[in-house]
């Protein structure tokens, strides 16, 4: 309740509170524009951050299948053509 009445007395005060007044609904004006500017800024950014990880990750492969010097892939073919016939493998890529 004691907040109320400073909000009111300062923002809808009498003559002798013109200057207060001014300062107050300024302040409150520039909070709200501050607020209302963070918030379209961080959802632009989301939107902007979700966009990129979806691009990021069509050209970054989610897995590789590789051999090492000491043990070889040898029937490296069977591999591919199992890995392809996946369900949400979209491209092969490189073979090495």
């Amino acid at each position: 309740m004691l907040l109320w009445e400073l909000i009111t007395r300062y923002s809808f005060g009498g003559r002798r509170a013109g200057f207060s007044r001014i300062v107050a609904r300024t302040s409150l004006l520039g909070m709200i524009l501050g607020v209302a500017s963070l918030i379209t800024v961080m959802s632009v950014m989301n939107g902007f951050s979700a966009e990129l990880h979806e691009r990021i990750l069509k050209l970054i492969p989610h897995a590789k299948v590789l051999s090492s010097p000491v043990s070889p892939m040898t029937h490296w073919q069977g591999l591919a053509s199992e890995l392809m016939a996946r369900e949400g493998c979209c491209r092969g890529g490189a073979l090495y």
